[in-house]
């Protein structure tokens, strides 16, 4: 009777010892996401209105971190994710800051776009290209708040027929085309 009142005793101790373990590993996880967080705002001077949206935007935070680790641990991909100026947004306010679209749907519905190709078989086009091995791919750049991502694919393509023709890659100005196309109802930054 002795020996069964320890045994209970013990597997008491180890479900008790298993759930502290979960719950500190927990408020860990949530210390460690805070501390990223707080060292996220410094990096790129985020100044919230109140705490109830520091609060908020810590939510959204939280969630784009979970996001990234998730993504990167299942290893299946051919690049990782990271944190940037926009994780403390909600997928829903980035593509309205830089889309103007208010949802997702608004941009998959207006952009069901089909191409065809004439006179070409399945054995014409390979499967799959990646021109960055070709070496027809500049740096990544960035419009930050600029509305002119006209621009920036414009010029990208561009940088890579040049180098698909002439074999040599050339960075080009999207900053050129953005002053240049004013007297064409261009509106700069304000897209258009």
């Amino acid at each position: 009777m002795a020996f069964e009142k320890n045994l209970v005793i013990i597997a008491l101790f180890i479900v008790l010892g298993t759930l502290a373990s979960q719950a500190t590993s927990r408020t860990l996880s949530e210390a460690s996401i805070a501390a990223k967080h707080d060292q996220w705002i410094t990096k790129y001077g985020r100044v919230y209105a109140d705490n109830a949206e520091k609060e908020r935007r810590f939510a959204i935070f939280k969630n784009n971190v979970q996001f990234v680790e998730k993504f990167n641990t299942e290893g299946n991909k051919t690049y990782k994710l990271g944190l940037n100026e926009h994780s403390d947004l909600s997928d829903e306010e980035f593509l309205r800051q830089r889309t103007g679209y208010k949802r997702a749907t608004e941009l998959t519905s207006s952009a069901n776009i089909s191409f065809r190709y004439k006179d070409l078989s399945p054995t014409d086009v390979p499967p799959s290209i990646d021109w960055r091995e070709k070496g027809a791919v500049t740096p990544i750049k960035n419009q930050r708040s600029c509305g002119c991502c006209w621009a920036f694919s414009a010029v990208a393509a561009v940088e890579g027929i040049i180098q698909i023709k002439t074999g040599k890659l050339i960075q080009l100005s999207e900053q050129q085309l953005l002053d240049c196309t004013n007297d064409y109802g261009n509106q700069g930054c304000n897209s258009g």
